[in-house]
């Protein structure tokens, strides 16, 4: 049997803390164009230990959106997480721009 070649996905993954009385929460936004069911199960593994706080797709994009939250022991630990992070990695600027701040490995 023949296999349809199909679009690379693409996975981008942006980054910000929230800070609250109560401490800090770090968020992960992970998007993925040309998502498919195998790159969709390889990012719910890699943020397994993350809480799933939101999902959304958009069929016609092929885009896949989920967001999860993480409470680590300090910024030094989030950070020393972006830095060893596979996919790209953007951070959102106070004054709502984004920066990238990991050019990844997976793709």
């Amino acid at each position: 049997m023949g296999r349809l070649k199909t679009e690379r996905e693409i996975v981008k993954i942006y980054t910000w803390k929230t800070t609250w009385d109560g401490g800090e929460d770090y968020n992960i936004q992970v998007e993925i164009e040309n998502c498919g069911k195998r790159a969709r199960n390889k990012i719910l593994k890699a943020f397994e230990d993350w809480d799933l706080v939101a999902t959304g797709d958009n069929l016609k994009k092929k885009l896949s959106i989920t967001v999860y939250r993480k409470k680590f022991e300090s910024t030094y630990f989030w950070k020393k997480w972006i830095k060893q992070s596979s996919y790209k990695v953007y951070k959102f600027q106070k004054n709502g721009s984004c920066k990238l701040v990991n050019k990844g490995k997976a793709e």
